[in-house]
């Protein structure tokens, strides 16, 4: 991918670096592998979206992200390339189109589906529709799933489900923004607490909860129960 692009003069001068803002672990291990395949020093940045200053990572006048060299904070490292681990809103930090540093994993894969819980929801069913078209004998399975529900239309929604679903953030990954209710207590902290993880969002996603006998949502096609 570097490569391709450094052939259509189109890869800027800098450093690489892994920007996350989860599970400082894995990222390491990118890092490291990173710094194996291209034999050089691979920084690795924190990012959150809470960020408001541009300190740490900033996105030049030419449109090249820069990050704060560790050694000396005022200077900033320019990136050629960066892989991201970005969990809340990569898009409100990487412009779409308009960054000249090479992302390679880019942000388009998230928002069509990877991590956009709603998008992958409508894509399932549209899917499904076109394979009952062909008489193609098969379809994904996946839970009841209505999307942009309002968050205080959540419990009646819950309710309908039997009082046991999953409340989902609709875009989020690695555990973050989803819920799990199976009793009124869990109905109240989602509430309470997804002003915090969710309070950027006006809709979210309700989907059947597939558990054991005592907990399984109950929809109008039945229970479904892991095997």
């Amino acid at each position: 991918m570097l490569e391709e692009k450094q052939r259509e003069g189109k890869l800027v001068e800098g450093a690489l670096a892994v920007l996350f803002d989860k599970n400082k672990m894995e990222c390491t291990g990118y890092a490291a592998a990173l710094a194996d395949a291209f034999q050089e020093t691979v920084y690795l940045v924190e990012w959150f979206h809470e960020d408001e200053d541009d300190s740490t990572v900033r996105l030049n006048a030419e449109g090249i992200i820069e990050i704060a060299d560790p050694s000396n904070p005022s200077v900033f490292i320019p990136l050629r390339a960066a892989f991201r681990y970005m969990t809340q809103k990569p898009w409100s930090r990487f412009p779409l189109n308009l960054c000249k540093t090479v992302l390679l994993n880019p942000i388009i894969a998230c928002l069509a589906g990877g991590r956009n819980k709603a998008l992958a929801s409508k894509a399932y069913e549209v899917m499904n529709e076109e394979l009952a078209d062909k008489n193609a004998g098969i379809s994904i399975k996946a839970p009841l799933t209505v999307r942009d529900v309002k968050k205080e239309k959540l419990a009646d929604m819950v309710k309908e489900f039997g009082g046991h679903a999953v409340v989902k953030v609709p875009y989020s990954n690695a555990g973050q923004g989803v819920y799990t209710i199976t009793n009124d207590q869990e109905m109240k902290e989602l509430l309470e607490d997804i002003d915090v993880a969710g309070g950027s969002y006006d809709n979210f996603i309700v989907q059947s909860l597939i558990g054991n006998f005592s907990w399984t949502s109950d929809t109008r096609e039945g229970k479904f129960f892991h095997v």
